[in-house]
């Protein structure tokens, strides 16, 4: 198959990846959001979302 990556053969540098994640640079536009952590499930919930969605219509 063309377009895939090969499998990691090498460990992630702990503080590379930290890096890459406190590099992140948020899109920011006109319009309401929500930050929603995944880590174990959803927090804050799916019916937060869903009204914060349905909120705009």
């Amino acid at each position: 198959m063309t377009g895939l990556r090969p499998a990691r053969t090498t460990p992630i540098d702990p503080a590379a990846h930290t890096l890459g994640h406190d590099s992140f640079d948020r899109v920011a536009v006109a319009a309401p959001w929500i930050e929603v952590d995944t880590t174990d499930g959803y927090d804050p919930g799916l019916k937060a979302i869903v009204d914060l969605v349905n909120a705009r219509r």
